[in-house]
């Protein structure tokens, strides 16, 4: 958010702000915010399925944070132990970092993750030594995931280090209307009102469900409602495997 200016106190309403593309959820949007303006360390988890504003919220706050050019870091197969400690090295003196899909990591890499939210450390392990590093005393942790009951049984110590904040899926009015505002932006392909809708309530009806998706097509198609709309049917025509 470099168009914000840093001359005042923020409050919470211009935090809130930074959601402003986010539908409803004003409960979740609130606690979000005092948990931007406390000087406390904080740890938040939004919990919540893949057709819900839990990725969307990660997005702005990695773009206020300035974190990892702006895209929270997802976790998957592929992270390591050693990679996420090297992530949080490089990150160690930022005021917060911002991480999706908790619940897809490995056991071994959520022990590295539990030091570091527990005690605001990384400790690096190799043959020859082992190296402490401090990361920021007051740093706040907001991070994402789809199933509680999943780090409930791969780590229920994660769980216990952080407020949970539970998001239910859109509903089809919802999805609509989040997606309205979005394909009417210019860099999700500026289209008007009216197409816009059409397209989200399209791709609803469709099962064509993905947020993420929709605002990458409407990048590739802007203001080309009906090469947006055959798509969405082509991928419907397409099992999945």
């Amino acid at each position: 958010m470099s168009n914000w200016t840093r001359t005042r106190p923020l409050g919470v309403e211009d935090v809130l702000r930074l959601f402003n593309n986010i539908i409803g959820l004003d409960e979740v949007k609130d606690v979000l915010a005092h948990a931007v303006l406390t000087p406390n360390p904080v740890a938040v988890l939004l919990i919540g399925p893949p057709q819900s504003a839990k990725t969307l919220i990660l997005e702005r706050l990695a773009a206020y944070y300035r974190f990892n050019n702006g895209i929270p870091y997802t976790f998957d197969d592929r992270v390591t132990p050693v990679g996420l400690a090297r992530l949080l090295f490089n990150h160690r003196n930022s005021p917060a970092v911002v991480f999706d899909e908790l619940d897809k990591a490995k056991p071994k890499v959520l022990a590295v993750f539990n030091e570091a939210v527990e005690s605001r450390r990384v400790t690096f392990l190799n043959a020859r030594n082992i190296a402490v590093v401090r990361l920021r005393n007051d740093m706040k942790f907001f991070c994402g995931g789809n199933s509680e009951k999943i780090l409930q049984y791969k780590a229920v110590a994660t769980l216990s280090r952080f407020l949970k904040v539970r998001i239910k899926e859109y509903d089809r009015d919802m999805f609509v209307d989040v997606m309205t505002m979005l394909l009417t932006q210019r860099e999700y392909g500026d289209f008007s009102p009216s197409d816009a809708r059409r397209i989200a309530e399209y791709a609803w009806d469709s099962g064509f469900r993905d947020i993420r998706q929709l605002r990458e097509l409407g990048k590739i198609y802007p203001r080309q409602p009906e090469k947006m709309i055959n798509f969405i049917e082509y991928s419907r025509s397409i099992p999945r495997r």
